[in-house]
C-alpha cells in the first residue's frame, strides 16, 4: 500500500543527501552565515562536532517570523521562481538544510536584527519547536547537538573525532580562503585552533593560512575574456606536492571540486612538475551565474558549466602566460655536477674503462675513514662470518651498479636499491623495538608549516617521536626539530617532516584510522625514509664500502627493494656462454 510519508520522515530522508558528517552542518550554517552578509563568523565544535556544531555571525538576522519560517522544507529568501535557479548568485538556495539538520539533532536558533529590540529564540528537539523572546547581539547563532541521535543506523557511520574534525578543519580553511574579507575563527573543545582577521586580499590570507613559505612561491593570475575572469595564484613547481590538498579553487567565490581544471594547470606546466606530483593553485573564477549550474551536487560541491571547454582553455591559457611570463625553466637550479658524472669515461680504445681486477673480498672494515663521501653500512647486527666470502668484486659501472662473481656466473647490484633494502630493515628493527634510534641536532632547525599540516603534526606528535623525532612548537605555525632519526644525519631534517606530513596527509584524507591502516602509514613512512637515506646512482663507493654494502644485503637474502623492483641481476657462465654462441 503506498502512503504518504509524515514530514520528519520526509526531513530525515532529505538529510541523508545533505547532511552526511558534522562537516555538512559546518558548511551549511557557514554558507547561510556568508549569505547574510556577515564579516565575523565563529565556528566552535567540540569532539570533532559530534556532541555540538555552533556558528556565530553578525550578518543581518531574522525577525520572528522568518525564524520560525526558516526550518520549515524549502523555505528560503534566496530563489522565488524556476528561472532563479539559473542564475544563482547566493552560497545557499534550496531553503532544505535547517530543516535537515533540526530534524536530526538537538537543534536551537537564535537571531536578531538591527530594527528589533529583541532577539527570538527558536529550540526544536524530537520534531516539536518552542520560540521566544530573548536578548542577543544583532546576527545570528545555530547550535546543533548530539547529530544523528535519532538517527542511530546513520551515527554509527561516523569516523573518529580526529578524522571528523580534520573534515571540519579542510572545510574551514577552504571557505576562509575564499572568503578573505571575512574574520574567521575555529574553535575545537573550548579551544582557538585558527584566528584570521579580515585580509585585504587572498595573498594576505593565503600566507595567513598555508604559511610564508607556500605564500612566497605563488605566482600571480589574471586573465580574462569576454566569458570569464580567473584571479588567484599558482606555486612555482618546486613546492609542488604528492596530493591535490593544497589546491584550492573558487567558482564566483563558492569552493568545489573539480579534477579536469586541476589536470588542466598540471598540463599548464609540461614536464616541469612529475608525474607524480601536484602544483598548487588558488584560483578564483568569476562568470555569469547564468552560465553555470550549481544544483547538480546534494551538497554543491560540483557545478556544471554551460561552456566547459572555454573555462578549460581560460585556466590553460592563464597558467601558461605566467610560466612562460616567469621563465621558471630558466630558473630551476640542480645541484652542481661533474661532467664526469653525465658521461662514461673512455679509455684510449674507445671503451669505457671498467675496474675489473679479481679481488677476493676479505671481512671489510666497516669503519670507513676515506677522503670520500661517508657512508654508513653498518646497519644490521650479522653474527661473524665463519667461512671465506665466495664472491670476487669486479668493480663499480657508472656510479650505479656493483659487479661480483663466483664460480657460477656474475652479479649485478643496483646500488640504489641494495642500499635501500638496508635501511629499511634497520627501520623497521628500530620502529619494532619501540623508537627509531635519534642524535641531537646540534642546532635546532626551525619550519614553517601551512595551517593543515601543523594541526596533523600537532595530533601525530607521538608517531613524530616514535619515528626518531623530537619537535616542539615556536609559535603559531612554526616548529623546532632538535632531534632527528641518526640513520637520516646527512639529509635536512625538515624536508623529512615534510614528506611525512603529506604521506599522514594522504592517509587521512582517505580515513586510514584503524591499526591496521596506521600500520600501512608507518610502512609507507619508513619506505620513504629508506629511499631518501640510500646511496643514490651517481654516488662513487670504495671497494670497502661496495663490498660492505654487498656482503650484508646477501646476508640478509633479500633481493627487492622497498618498491618491489630487483636490487640484483644473475647471469650464469652457462648464459653467457649461449648468448656469445658458445
Amino acid at each position: 500500500m503506498i502512503k504518504i510519508l509524515p514530514q520528519e520522515l520526509i526531513n530525515q530522508i532529505a538529510a541523508g543527501e545533505v547532511i552526511e558528517r558534522p562537516a555538512s552542518v559546518v558548511k551549511e550554517l557557514v554558507e547561510n552565515s556568508i549569505d547574510a552578509g556577515a564579516t565575523k563568523i565563529s565556528v566552535e565544535i567540540i569532539n570533532g562536532g559530534i556532541n555540538e556544531i555552533k556558528i556565530i555571525d553578525n550578518g543581518c538576522g531574522m525577525n520572528r517570523e522568518d525564524v520560525l519560517l526558516s526550518v520549515e522544507q524549502h523555505a528560503t529568501s534566496k530563489i522565488a521562481s524556476a528561472e532563479d535557479l539559473f542564475n544563482i548568485k547566493t552560497m545557499g538556495f534550496r531553503g532544505e538544510a535547517l530543516a535537515s539538520i533540526a530534524s536530526v539533532s538537538q537543534f536551537s536558533l537564535l537571531s536578531r536584527q538591527q530594527a528589533d529590540i529583541s532577539g527570538t529564540k527558536l529550540i526544536i528537539e524530537n520534531g516539536e519547536p518552542c520560540v521566544e523572546d530573548a536578548g542577543c547581539p544583532i546576527g545570528t547563532s545555530v547550535v546543533v547537538r548530539e547529530l544523528f541521535y535519532n538517527v542511530p543506523a546513520r551515527k554509527k557511520y561516523l569516523k573518529t573525532v580526529a578524522n571528523e574534525y580534520n573534515h571540519i578543519v579542510d572545510l574551514f580553511l577552504n571557505y576562509a580562503l575564499a572568503h578573505p574579507k571575512i574574520d574567521w575563527t575555529l574553535a575545537h573543545n573550548g579551544r582557538e585552533v585558527y584566528r584570521f582577521s579580515a585580509a585585504d586580499n587572498l595573498l594576505e590570507r593565503a600566507e595567513a593560512v598555508l604559511g610564508k613559505e607556500i605564500s612566497n612561491q605563488l605566482l600571480a593570475i589574471e586573465y580574462e575574456t569576454l566569458y570569464v575572469k580567473i584571479f588567484g595564484f599558482i606555486g612555482k613547481p618546486q613546492i609542488a606536492r604528492q596530493n591535490k590538498k593544497f589546491q584550492f579553487l573558487f567558482v564566483n567565490s563558492r569552493p568545489v571540486n573539480e579534477f579536469i581544471i586541476s589536470k588542466t594547470i598540471k598540463d599548464a606546466f609540461g614536464q616541469m612538475i612529475p608525474k607524480d606530483l601536484h602544483p598548487i593553485y588558488l584560483l578564483n573564477l568569476s562568470v555569469d551565474p547564468a552560465k553555470i549550474d550549481v544544483n547538480v551536487h546534494p551538497r554543491k560541491l560540483e557545478v556544471r558549466f554551460s561552456e566547459p571547454n572555454l573555462i578549460y582553455q581560460a585556466f590553460y591559457r592563464g597558467a601558461a602566460d605566467v610560466i612562460d611570463k616567469s621563465e621558471l625553466i630558466t630558473k630551476i637550479s640542480f645541484a652542481p655536477m661533474a661532467l664526469e658524472t653525465m658521461q662514461p669515461q673512455r679509455s684510449t680504445n674507445g671503451f669505457e674503462r671498467l675496474n675489473f681486477s679479481e679481488r677476493k673480498i676479505d671481512s671489510p672494515d666497516i669503519k670507513i675513514s676515506t677522503g670520500q663521501r661517508p657512508v654508513d653500512f653498518g646497519l644490521l647486527n650479522f653474527p661473524e662470518r665463519k667461512t671465506e666470502w665466495p664472491y670476487k668484486y669486479l668493480g663499480q659501472i657508472n656510479k650505479a651498479y656493483l659487479i661480483v662473481s663466483d664460480e657460477k656466473g656474475i652479479k649485478i647490484i643496483d646500488q640504489h636499491a641494495a642500499s635501500e633494502r638496508l635501511q629499511y630493515e634497520k627501520f623497521i628493527a628500530e620502529w619494532s623495538a619501540g623508537k627509531i634510534l635519534s642524535q641531537q641536532m646540534l642546532f635546532p632547525q626551525s619550519i614553517e608549516l601551512a595551517l593543515s599540516e601543523a594541526n596533523i603534526l600537532r595530533q601525530q606528535h607521538d608517531t613524530f617521536t616514535k619515528l626518531g623525532f623530537e619537535i616542539d612548537e615556536f609559535g603559531a605555525n612554526t616548529f623546532l626539530i632538535r632531534q632527528s632519526p641518526a640513520l637520516l644525519s646527512k639529509l635536512e631534517p625538515s624536508e623529512i617532516v615534510q614528506e611525512i606530513l603529506k604521506i599522514v596527509s594522504d592517509e587521512i584524507l582517505n580515513e586510514k584510522t584503524s591499526a591496521e591502516k596506521f600500520a600501512e602509514v608507518a610502512d609507507d613512512i619508513l619506505k620513504m625514509m629508506s629511499c631518501k637515506s640510500a646511496i643514490k646512482f651517481g654516488d662513487e663507493l670504495s671497494d670497502v664500502e661496495a663490498m660492505a654494502l654487498i656482503e650484508q644485503l646477501f646476508k640478509i637474502n633479500k633481493f627487492t627493494c622497498v618498491h618491489g623492483r630487483p636490487s640484483v641481476v644473475e647471469f650464469s657462465f652457462a648464459e653467457l656462454n649461449k648468448m656469445f654462441c658458445r
